[in-house]
């Protein structure tokens, strides 16, 4: 009886530590699975294309409302784009009530012409200035939002300058090249319908990276809310007035590079 005991133990225990080693194994390989989990995406980002070494350094001027609805609140957008402008790589970008501050020390109520963009950027010792208009705002689902955006430089840290055609800026819907030394370098004009299925497919993109992923309201959030949907429109116009800055500048670095052979 004491021999059966003593067998009956030991093989108690051998298949007690077989059954740990099994729970030890699926444990371990538990684990180097989530070790081994893919990444979470990155947000897409934006890089300037100037190239100087250094930041340059950009101010916004408050928006003008020409949406025909006073529901749009043009100063929210305005920092809306602020702060899209400083997560470009390459870019700063102040804020926007330094810029109202410093166009009160002018005794500027908007900036209306060239010269009022050019007059502030150089009080505010920015490189450029961004200046615009909300040209439709339609927060109710599916929303929908128009901005255009005009640059001008300040300084040699933007280059070339370049002169914009009032009309043509107005009825652009892509990126427009200018040509004199008076007026903006770049002006870009964007409308954006969230019932779109381009401007869906953009935002799904850009949601990438950008919000919580075990939400069950995932990239819709962008189409929901007004707010999100302002950030996904600063993002598309400051990723088309970089494409124009882009394109504005590829034949002087490429005529550079000809001439360093």
């Amino acid at each position: 009886m004491d021999a059966m005991e003593t067998e009956f133990r030991m093989f108690s225990r051998a298949h007690f530590a077989a059954r740990a080693g099994v729970i030890l194994a699926l444990g371990l390989m538990c684990t180097s699975c989530n070790m081994l989990h893919k990444p979470d995406p990155m947000p897409i980002g934006l890089l300037a294309p100037y190239g100087n070494g250094h930041d340059v350094i950009w101010a916004v001027a408050p928006l003008r409302n020409e949406s025909g609805t006073s529901l749009a609140n043009e100063l929210a957008l305005a920092d809306t784009l602020r702060n899209q402008l400083t997560e470009v790589k390459g870019i700063s970008a102040l804020p926007v009530n330094r810029t109202i501050n410093a166009m009160r020390a002018l005794k500027m109520s908007s900036v209306m012409t060239p010269g009022d963009a050019r007059k502030l950027a150089s009080a505010l010792d920015v490189d450029a200035i961004v200046v615009g208009s909300v040209t439709s705002w339609q927060p109710y689902h599916p929303p929908q939002i128009g901005l255009n955006l005009v640059l001008f430089h300040n300084g040699g840290a933007m280059q070339d300058s370049a002169m914009l055609d009032p009309v043509a800026m107005t009825t652009a819907s892509t990126a427009m090249s200018i040509d004199s030394g008076t007026g903006p370098i770049s002006s870009v004009s964007i409308q954006l319908d969230g019932a779109s299925n381009e401007v869906r497919c953009k935002v799904k993109q850009y949601a990438e990276g950008r919000h919580d992923p075990t939400s069950a309201m995932g990239a819709e959030k962008y189409l929901k809310s007004m707010s999100e949907f302002e950030k996904f429109a600063c993002f598309q116009v400051t990723s088309l007035l970089l494409e124009h800055e882009r394109n504005r500048l590829s034949p002087q670095v490429k005529q550079e590079q000809a001439s360093a052979r």
